[in-house]
């Protein structure tokens, strides 16, 4: 894991209290570098609490903006319940690394 998010877990959980999610995981090149700089972006995998619609795209987008600028880089929120293609399925949950909520 790149050692900028080891270094702000808890900013980063601070973050999903604020934005309302249930779980988060961080997935792709980042799982296995050292740093932001080696992959460019940070790909994390997101389920939030149950809200309506206004509020859930708040939370979204919120949380999305907050990571980015936290951590200065691009930021991939993929939520997993949309995701279509199996094998994309099947390497994201095989390589998901837990930061916050339960496994």
């Amino acid at each position: 894991m790149v050692h900028e998010l080891e270094e702000r877990m808890a900013d980063v959980a601070t973050l999903c209290r604020r934005y309302e999610v249930a779980e988060l995981h961080l997935f792709g090149s980042a799982t296995s570098a050292a740093s932001i700089a080696e992959v460019g972006d940070l790909d994390f995998l997101v389920r939030f609490n149950d809200a309506p619609p206004a509020k859930y795209a708040w939370n979204y987008f919120g949380l999305a903006e907050s990571l980015s600028a936290m951590f200065d880089c691009r930021i991939d929120l993929v939520e997993r319940d949309p995701i279509r293609n199996p094998y994309f399925r099947t390497s994201v949950d095989e390589k998901k690394e837990r930061l916050y909520g339960v496994s």
